[in-house]
């Protein structure tokens, strides 16, 4: 039986509802891709910082570098905010588990938010 009180479990809980909130207020928006997400850039932030010290992203350093260095090498300076959110939500649909999806949340959206613009 699960641990009602694991902070583990809290957290995945949060990255999960913040997840879902910022999808769905992405969803809301009838802005281009890119504005929604500077607006939206306070959240992506705050989310990534929880990403960040998830387990998952701990030990996916190298993976996260990789999909960096590709993002890089293959997208223009100007699109990899918006290329680098496609992504992500690309990895959640076609995650063939919800292990997956959640993992790719977890090592994703870090991204995204390194190319947001400075505050």
């Amino acid at each position: 039986m699960p641990d009602t009180n694991d902070p583990q479990q809290d957290e995945s809980r949060l990255i999960d509802r913040m997840m879902t909130d910022l999808l769905s207020a992405m969803d809301q928006d009838d802005s281009d891709m890119r504005s929604t997400l500077i607006e939206n850039g306070d959240d992506i932030r705050a989310l990534a910082e929880i990403c960040r010290q998830t387990g998952v992203f701990e030990h996916s350093h190298a993976k996260f570098a990789e999909f960096k260095q590709h993002l890089e090498d293959s997208t223009p300076p100007e699109e990899r905010l918006v290329k680098s959110w496609a992504w992500l939500l690309d990895r959640i649909v076609h995650s063939p588990t919800t292990l997956h999806m959640r993992g790719a949340v977890r090592l994703c959206v870090p991204l995204v938010a390194l190319y947001l613009p400075p505050e």
